[in-house]
């Protein structure tokens, strides 16, 4: 497999396209160079007599093999003109690529992440879930027994985290059956258990009212050192310009704690809004920062966190 500076594979069509532009563009240029070269040597006695010999005084055969030079050229512009898109796609990386990262994927010192409003909600005192209801929401419920299995751990050893959070990010369980949307965070905070130092929450107003409530859930599954901390200003939910602020942010606070090596830090892109996700993307982009990305509810690869490399160049 052929592959372009930037990585990208070349296609057989690719190849075969460069190679003819070239071959076509390379043979009309040298044809209608060989042409004025022969006219020029066949009619002109001396150097100095070119113009008025060859172009002044020249002869109607002459003018012909002029203009025949004429097209030749021509059909050269005309190839390399329309062959510039196919050269420049394959060879001046004009087009963005998300790299993903194979075999064992990397855990990070510092995490950034959306935390979703939770819509339908029943909320009682102290932003609890109220639990003698008839028919209480999914996510009511899902939320009341996340609770429940943090309540019960037995203690804070990392065995009872891992443990825990298995069963709450479980892809085939009860809380995926429920489509509980902090599935997404806690996926993320598994995966970087090990590793992890300080996990950044972007809030929206809207999920601003919920996030003691998610401290409550995610804090006690922590490992000991790690701490659960949030941009203090809050975002509107689909504002691009508040949204690219509050990353500025968010960076800034987790390589406060973890360094200013872009390695140790990774953006996830899961929760939050549509336009969250686009300018996390924007953010990371040719930044050496890493982006995560997680399935949420269907396919064969939900629960499993992929790690982008963004990177575009022209």
């Amino acid at each position: 497999m052929k592959f372009a500076p930037d990585g990208s594979p070349l296609t057989r069509w690719t190849r075969l396209s460069l190679a003819g532009i070239v071959t076509l563009a390379g043979m009309c240029l040298a044809l209608a160079a060989n042409v004025v070269y022969d006219t020029v040597k066949d009619c002109a006695q001396t150097p100095l007599g070119i113009f008025s010999e060859c172009v002044i005084d020249a002869e109607t055969p002459t003018y012909w093999k002029y203009g025949l030079a004429g097209i030749l050229m021509l059909i050269c512009a005309m190839v390399s003109y329309f062959g510039v898109p196919v050269i420049r796609k394959a060879l001046l990386n004009s087009y963005a690529h998300m790299r993903r990262k194979h075999g064992q994927l990397p855990q990070f010192p510092g995490v950034v992440f959306a935390l979703s409003f939770l819509a339908n909600y029943q909320a009682g005192n102290e932003g609890l879930p109220l639990r003698n209801l008839e028919k209480p929401s999914n996510t009511t419920a899902a939320v009341a027994k996340a609770l429940d299995i943090v309540a019960s751990m037995k203690d804070g050893s990392l065995e009872a985290q891992k443990a825990a959070l298995d069963t709450l990010c479980d892809a085939d369980g009860e809380f995926a059956k429920l489509r509980w949307s902090w599935q997404q965070p806690l996926r993320v905070l598994r995966h970087n258990h090990g590793e992890l130092s300080v996990f950044c929450a972007i809030l929206s107003r809207e999920a601003e009212t919920q996030f003691a409530l998610f401290e409550r859930i995610a804090t006690p599954l922590l490992r000991p050192g790690t701490v659960l901390v949030r941009v203090t200003e809050t975002v509107e939910r689909d504002n691009y310009n508040h949204i690219i602020a509050a990353l500025d942010t968010a960076i800034k606070l987790v390589q406060g704690k973890v360094g200013d090596n872009p390695e140790n830090i990774c953006v996830d892109t899961t929760g939050g809004t549509a336009i969250y996700s686009a300018a996390a993307v924007v953010k990371t982009l040719n930044s050496k920062l890493k982006l995560s990305y997680i399935p949420t509810f269907d396919g064969p690869d939900v629960g499993k966190i992929v790690i982008f490399d963004a990177t575009i160049s022209a």
